[in-house]
């Protein structure tokens, strides 16, 4: 999936989600939520795959959970995650209202900044 000179603010839900790899350029992803009751992850971007963000910004989103682990509020991959050029900010991973695992990145494989 590519998201190229765009705007993704606000949703209820995963700003992106891919089963594969994502690219984002000169794009932000802004103050997305995603809720749920057991694991959830990626309230900016989840993939299931790599993830590149170029020239780009992914803040103010949060991945909100009861009762399990979430992971990733900006950014959850279950690939790689590059980021060059970018800002990646204010994302938040919250758990029974604690911070958790990767507020900004999460990623299962590599991660470049």
């Amino acid at each position: 999936m590519t998201v190229a000179s765009s705007r993704i603010i606000g949703n209820s839900g995963h700003g992106v989600r891919a089963g594969g790899n994502v690219s984002i350029a000169s794009s932000t992803v802004s103050g997305n939520e995603v809720y749920g009751e057991l694991s959830v992850s990626g309230g900016g971007v989840w993939s299931q795959g790599d993830v590149t963000v170029a020239s780009s910004t992914i803040s103010g989103n949060t991945v909100r959970v009861c009762c399990e682990p979430g992971f990733g509020g900006g950014i959850f991959s279950a690939g790689n995650v590059t980021v060059t050029s970018s800002t990646i900010s204010e994302n938040a991973t919250l758990v029974r209202d604690e911070t958790y695992h990767g507020g900004g990145i999460f990623a299962e494989g590599h991660v470049s900044v």
